[in-house]
This record gives structure tokens, sequence and C-alpha cells, in this order.
């Protein structure tokens, strides 16, 4: 039986190389697309970059920099999609203007704003993707005023990490916010999302070095449900065997 990193990897590849195999992509492909290299760029690449680089640097900035160049292309993938339909969308999206769309545009927003989450964290605090900090908040905040419980809870997450690096809070602050969210979107997931316990864990009890509440939210992660059927399903495999990961390695985050 696949461990759950490689189900994903094998899922999620798979999928990623049937598409860029054709000779042409439909709007609706190219849309999965997007998806699939945010999916592949955060539960493979990024995986296996935060792994390596604890043991060996060099390999795991290597790894980091395959994730950056999957992120940038699902940039690019992200802007061309949504400019097929809004012939100035980069321009508003880098300008200080008011984005108006409609509610069937949410995804693919949603996705952009993860393809550039991505590229500033696979960077390591590039100051030519921080300038970009803007234009994550910007994306986020228009998916919530479009629908703010869309996504069974994704928009509630993404705020979660991104106050996690917004530079104007406090500690105590960034905790509230953090908490704040944390607690919305397990109310629209229904507890079914398992990624939301593993990033309150990271963004909250690890920088609080928090090692016993850490462990509990971990655990916690890996007794939720893993189903074909939910739609976590890819998102619940990534977050349990980040999981399983992290409290193998606990002793690397904690001073006793």
């Amino acid at each position: 039986m696949l461990k759950q990193e490689s189900l994903v990897e094998l899922f999620v590849d798979t999928k990623i190389s049937n598409l860029q195999k054709k000779p042409f992509l439909s709007l609706e492909e190219k849309k999965d697309l997007l998806k699939l290299y945010n999916q592949y760029g955060f539960g493979v690449l990024m995986e296996s970059s935060d792994k390596a680089i604890i043991k060996n640097y060099s390999k795991g900035i290597e790894n980091y920099k395959k994730a950056y160049d999957n992120f940038v292309a699902a940039k690019i993938l992200g802007i061309g999609i949504l400019s097929l339909k809004y012939e100035n969308f980069e321009e508003l999206l880098i300008n200080n203007k008011e984005l108006n769309f409609e509610e069937e545009d949410i995804e693919d927003l949603y996705w952009l704003m993860a393809a550039y989450s991505g590229a500033l964290s696979s960077s390591r605090a590039d100051p030519f993707e921080l300038i970009n900090l803007p234009i994550i908040e910007k994306l986020l905040t228009t998916c919530f005023k479009i629908d703010p419980k869309w996504g069974s809870g994704a928009l509630y997450s993404a705020m979660m990490s991104y106050c996690a690096i917004r530079p104007d809070l406090s500690e105590a602050s960034k905790k509230d916010s953090i908490s704040h969210y944390f607690n919305k979107a397990l109310e629209l997931s229904d507890n079914k999302d398992a990624s939301l316990y593993v990033s309150y864990a990271e963004l909250v009890h690890k920088p609080a070095q928090e090692r016993n509440l850490f462990e509990k939210k971990l655990n916690f992660a890996l007794t939720v449900k893993v189903s074909k059927n939910n739609t976590f399903y890819i998102s619940n495999l990534i977050a349990q065997n980040r999981a399983k990961w992290l409290i193998s390695d606990i002793n690397e985050y904690f001073i006793d």
C-alpha cells in the first residue's frame, strides 16, 4: 500500500503530466492545471524542501528553487486565465485600483493568490517576492467580498497564514487573529479539514514554544477521516503526512 506522501505525489503528478502532454488546453483544463500546480507545490515540493533543509541545507535550498519555479509557473498561468476575461487584469492587480469580479471568478482568484503565497514562501522571503504581499492581500480580500464562505472555510484558512506574516501585527494580535480565522474555518469545514489543525500548530504553538499543545493539534489532525468522497481528500492527505513528519521531528522545534 502506498504511503500518503507517495499517493499525493502520484495522484497530482500524473494529472499534471497528462495535461502538459496535450497540444492545446481548454479554459477548464487550464484552471485544473492551476489548481494542480498549487497542490503539487505545497503538497510535494514544499514538503520535501521543509524536510530536507533540516538535514541537508544545500538539498533543501535546491528543492525550494524547484518549488519556486513551480509557483511562478502557476502565477503566470493564473494571470493568463483571468486576463482572458479581464484585459487589464494584471494592471489592476499591480496598481492601487479596486478589483470587481463575478462569483464565478473566485476559484481562479483563490488559486492565483495561493500561487503568489507559495512563491513568497519558497523564495525564503526574497525581497522581490515580499513586495507582492499587497497583491496577496488584495486577492484574498477580493475573494472574501465575493463569498466569504467559499471553499468550506478555505478563505479563512488562507487568512490564518496571511495574518502570520503581516508585519503590522503584534504577536498577541497575530495569535488572536489566527485563532479567530481558525474557529471560523473549523465551523465552515464541519471539522473535516485536517490542515487547519496542522496550520494552527505551526503558526501559533510552534513559535510560542507550546510543545504539548503543538503535539495535541497534530494528533487531532491525524484523527480526521480521509475519504475520496470528501472535499478535503487531497489536502487531508497532505496535512496528515505533514503532521506525522512534524511529530517525528518534534525535538527539532522545541527547547526543553
